[in-house]
């Protein structure tokens, strides 16, 4: 299952990886801050959506 990471201020994609992506290591990548539009970035881990991507959702669709 995929593992994308978001912006929570922009939306901007951060990371997307077929395994679990360290927030730690993310963290270190970006300097703690979003890339495209500045914000300062952090975790909690009470602060996590899971979901479908689209392209899951649609193979969903079809096997119906």
């Amino acid at each position: 299952m995929p593992h994308i990471v978001v912006c929570g201020n922009c939306g901007k994609i951060l990371g997307a990886k077929l395994y679990f992506i360290r927030p730690k290591d993310l963290l270190a990548k970006t300097q703690g801050y979003c890339p495209k539009c500045g914000a300062k970035l952090s975790y909690d881990l009470f602060d996590v959506e899971i979901g479908a991507t689209e392209e899951a959702m649609r193979n969903e669709e079809e096997l119906r």
